[in-house]
């Protein structure tokens, strides 16, 4: 399972990107950065590696959960689905050129073990 890190749009570089505003992101209830900024959100499909090893190892949770999650609050508070890419360079584009992106991507270098 590859090692997992956060990204966010340049424009965020100084957003302390804690557990905690992590974890209000990607369930979308994180709505707007400290700059007033909208967040947007961007996935990988769910049955990527790099989105697997994200939810287990940053959030400690399953895709099917998110889902689930997501698809409640869009019909129930009509919050804004994830934007899902169909790879790491697609992820790495998409946050580089959309304000108030957050996303992640594999950490390049070893693998850590366990």
């Amino acid at each position: 399972m590859p090692a997992v890190k956060v990204i966010v749009h340049p424009a965020l570089a100084d957003v302390a990107l804690d557990a905690t505003i992590v974890w209000a992101a990607f369930t979308l209830r994180l709505q707007h950065w400290p700059n007033g900024q909208e967040v947007r959100v961007v996935v990988l499909p769910d049955d990527h590696p790099v989105h697997r090893a994200f939810l287990h190892r940053q959030l400690g949770t399953h895709s099917y959960v998110l889902r689930q999650l997501w698809d409640a609050l869009a019909a129930t508070e009509r919050r804004r689905l994830p934007v899902t890419v169909t790879d790491v360079e697609a992820m790495r584009q998409a946050v580089q050129t959309t304000p108030g992106a957050i996303g992640y991507v594999p950490v390049d270098g070893p693998k850590p073990r366990g």
